[in-house]
């Protein structure tokens, strides 16, 4: 699982960036570089300003992925007792993975409708997006932190 959760992942990172360079050369000279809350474009900027998007992307990605070849820097959600810290810290690691994805594909999203609004294809985000993709993120992190504070055996108490 751990695999192709990467894999799909490097998609969401790589593959923006190798359709971008299919459709440079189609781009409008602006794009929106801004949504309000109601998901439609607000500000324009230069199209190179998807080099930024880009740029995050990757930024997380490897911002993440350094963080989770740390997992013994973690500041976990409960004091962890020896016995229980590697159980604690590989969910960490696995919540790390997690968010990963859901950002690299937040970001491809982002990039595709920019892009799309630029060339008069699509008129923004959609409404729902910001509460999508917060929720997302947000709901992953309670799903782990939630499973980190169960004691060691589910339901048997921890000395």
């Amino acid at each position: 699982m751990t695999k192709l959760r990467e894999s799909i992942t490097l998609l969401g990172v790589i593959g923006p960036l190798v359709w971008l360079g299919v459709v440079w050369h189609s781009l409008p000279g602006t794009l929106p570089s801004h949504f309000g809350l109601d998901g439609k474009p607000n500000h324009y900027a230069s199209r190179d300003m998807v080099f930024l998007i880009a740029g995050f992307s990757i930024g997380m990605y490897f911002l993440l992925l350094v963080a989770q070849r740390f997992p013994h820097r973690m500041n976990l959600p409960r004091r962890v007792g020896d016995p229980d810290r590697p159980r604690v810290e590989a969910l960490g690691v696995e919540m790390i993975g997690w968010l990963r994805l859901e950002l690299a594909w937040t970001f491809a999203y982002i990039l595709w409708s920019v892009v799309q609004v630029g060339m008069r294809r699509s008129e923004g985000l959609g409404v729902g997006f910001i509460f999508i993709s917060i929720g997302a993120v947000f709901g992953t992190m309670v799903w782990f932190v939630l499973k980190m504070k169960k004691p060691v055996g589910q339901g048997v108490e921890s000395k």
